[in-house]
């Protein structure tokens, strides 16, 4: 995370204009923004004190943000734990 924030800083004339929050899914509320989600991996091993992963609470909300108008870009891969759509 460090690294990326350097990064930023160094591109600082390139993203002039734009605000970056790191929040959890369920606390983001935004109109006509972009969004990058990176949830954990399906039936991958998981953190130690990281609770289990609402994927239908997170498709949900998903299918919000596209309704409000965002563009919204999910880390993964093809897993039947996404709906249908979404694995294309």
């Amino acid at each position: 995370a460090l690294n990326g924030s350097n990064q930023l800083v160094k591109q600082g004339k390139l993203i002039q204009g734009v605000t970056l929050f790191n929040a959890t899914y369920d606390a983001i509320s935004t109109k006509n923004s972009l969004i990058y989600c990176d949830p954990p991996y399906p039936n991958t091993k998981k953190y130690s004190k990281t609770p289990d992963f609402d994927y239908l609470k997170f498709f949900d909300i998903v299918d919000k943000w596209v309704f409000l108008g965002n563009s919204v870009f999910i880390s993964g891969y093809d897993t039947s734990v996404y709906p249908d759509q979404w694995n294309k």
